[in-house]
């Protein structure tokens, strides 16, 4: 989570002897242009070590002793959740290779999501215990916004936060189809919402992979603050967007074949509600949506917003 805006002067004599002395260190704010990570990298690290990340904004005192943190409520809202997903993925695996022996493509599909999902929360974790996520850049020096556990946070999650939700839509697809297949006109709305997804997933995945990635001849650093990184960054709110528009889609697409359904209406209602705990999924995209536009509008400190 580095803010490309940060840009470090160091101006410095040098003795014949090839020790540092007479240092000054200033940090200022310019445009991500104008950000030079070669300058950064060779920075010495007592000087990382002892340089603020960013400076506080007016009337705000910096705190680099003990910092503000949300690094507990990230790691205890992710793990919790995270132990739910386990339990039930784990409880569907169980269920389709021990008891009914019928693994099908949206078990494949829904698994392939899931690990993208487990390393995107390992790279979380790596970057809230190691790295700078979840505290004000200000307070924190520049060897922790710049460490490895922070550049591997910044750029894991990034490619890998698509496709683990492409493949979880695709597999609701998949088992909608499964499910109501004989419904002529649910094959039909199936077909044209798995399409649009897969053909979106895999284009956003791919040019999220080559733009993320650092180019030949780019360092992490150099990657992540290079005009190809950050201009993947403007595909945050049409990714969110779309994102929220399927799982809308997802939701309600069942509805009309369910109450066709040859059943007494309690039962109807009874399966309704199983289908609609899919909508925390689309009260979480409205949310995710609100905050993409929330960082897109307040880049000034990523580390604590992202949090």
């Amino acid at each position: 989570m580095i803010s490309p805006s940060t840009v470090v002067s160091l101006l410095w004599t040098r003795k014949s002897s090839g020790s540092w002395y007479d240092r000054s260190i200033v940090v200022i704010m310019s445009t991500a242009n104008n950000a030079d990570p070669k300058l950064l990298e060779s920075l010495p690290l007592e000087i990382l070590r002892t340089t603020p990340a960013g400076q506080p904004p007016p009337g705000i005192q910096a705190n680099l002793a003990d910092p503000r943190t949300r690094v507990p409520v990230i790691l205890g809202v992710g793990t919790a959740f995270l132990v739910l997903a386990v339990f039930c993925f784990s409880v569907r695996i169980y269920t389709k290779v021990a008891i009914t022996k019928n693994w099908k493509w949206d078990d494949l599909t829904c698994s392939l999501g899931f690990m993208c999902s487990i390393v995107y929360f390992v790279a979380v974790v790596m970057g809230c215990i190691n790295g700078a996520a979840g505290r004000h850049q200000w307070d924190m020096h520049l060897d922790k916004v710049l460490n490895k556990s922070s550049l591997y946070q910044d750029y894991i999650t990034t490619i890998m936060i698509t496709p683990a939700l492409g493949l979880i839509k695709i597999s609701l697809f998949i088992q909608y189809y499964l499910l109501f297949q004989p419904l002529r006109w649910v094959r039909i709305t199936v077909w044209i919402g798995a399409t649009i997804s897969v053909l979106f997933y895999v284009a956003v995945t791919v040019t999220g992979l080559i733009m993320n990635s650092p180019w030949p001849g780019e360092t992490l650093l150099e990657g992540i603050l290079s005009w190809h990184y950050l201009k993947f960054a403007q595909f945050s709110i049409p990714t969110g967007v779309v994102g929220m528009v399927v799982d809308w889609y997802l939701l309600f697409l069942p509805v009309p074949a369910i109450m066709t359904l040859q059943m007494s209406t309690a039962k109807k209602f009874g399966i309704l509600l199983v289908f609609m705990t899919g909508g925390l999924a689309a009260i979480a995209s409205v949310v995710s949506l609100y905050y993409r536009v929330h960082l897109q509008n307040h880049m000034s400190d990523p580390t604590w917003n992202v949090g």
